[in-house]
């Protein structure tokens, strides 16, 4: 019998290593989401908890969440709660985070071939600029690329990084609004 042939690992092309890091950013994105989601839930401390749920994921925008659950701490925390405060910074950290997450979610991978900058890049849609490339790449040989947001792998695992340390910080405040509430009983 022959021994197994093993595998060699396989070395990521420039587009799979973006796509594979889009993919990780997008996922740790989600669970800042979904955190959120558990902050709503315990802010209202519902009977029917997958109601709850239910009522969150049927607003598409992140904003309209992002307002439902200000409305629901606003609401249901007790004026002196030292969780206002901490609720303000995560709320402003979560919105700057989802332009970020815009940033990933809206855009093209592009090889772009010019004197100081050559490689496969993330170029987010947002920008008119980078709208304009992406339609017509070949009739910008002298762009002056200060003008143009893209995005390196690199970047892109920062960002991913950022979301995942942002989803832990919100799934912990979570089960503090939950503490809150549980202890003093229902709103």
């Amino acid at each position: 019998m022959s021994e197994p042939q093993r595998k060699q690992p396989r070395v990521l092309s420039d587009f799979d290593e973006i796509a594979l890091r889009l993919g990780w950013a997008i996922d740790r994105w989600g669970g800042a989401e979904i955190e959120l989601a558990s902050v709503y839930v315990h802010a209202l401390a519902p009977k029917d908890i997958m109601a709850a749920y239910d009522a969150f994921y049927s607003v598409t925008s992140f904003h309209g969440k992002l307002r439902m659950t200000a409305a629901a701490i606003e609401r249901t925390l007790a004026p002196s709660s030292p969780l206002r405060d901490q609720w303000k910074d995560i709320k402003n950290r979560l919105r700057s985070a989802n332009e970020r997450r815009n940033r990933l979610a809206h855009g093209r991978m592009m090889h772009v071939f010019f004197e100081n900058l050559n490689g496969v890049f993330w170029f987010p849609f947002y920008r008119p600029e980078a709208l304009h490339y992406a339609a017509h790449p070949t009739k910008h040989k002298h762009l002056d690329l200060n003008k143009i947001e893209y995005l390196t792998p690199a970047d892109i695992g920062v960002e991913s990084d950022k979301f995942e340390a942002l989803a832990r910080e919100v799934e912990k405040f979570s089960g503090d609004v939950r503490a809150e509430i549980n202890g003093r009983g229902r709103p």
